[in-house]
């Protein structure tokens, strides 16, 4: 089995014979699973929502490999590149003295 909480992985866990107390725990678990599911999925969604005009997350998705997730992440690490002075600075991780963040 390559996907247990695929489409044959549920028909599987919902035809297994288990004792009470371990179908008790799969239903527990795949019920959390849901959720965390369902969450993430409106996470997503708002984070999709925020930076939709955003222009550097647009910018790296174009890199292979690079999607949504990647590229939220890529614009919250590195926030406005223009604090840079160059590329070798960003490289470097070294922004120019405004490039303070204060925390929110």
């Amino acid at each position: 089995m390559t996907d247990l909480f695929g489409v044959s992985g549920s028909e599987l866990l919902e035809t297994c014979h288990l004792a009470t107390a371990y179908r008790t725990r799969v239903e527990s678990l795949r019920d959390l699973i849901e959720v965390f599911d369902r969450e993430i999925a409106k996470l997503e969604g708002e984070v999709r929502h925020q930076l939709r005009g955003h222009a550097g997350y647009q910018a790296v998705q174009q890199i292979p490999g690079v999607g949504p997730l990647f590229a939220s992440v890529f614009v919250a690490e590195i926030g406005d590149v223009t604090r840079f002075r160059s590329r070798r600075s960003w490289r470097a991780g070294r922004g120019s003295p405004r490039s303070t963040v204060s925390p929110t």
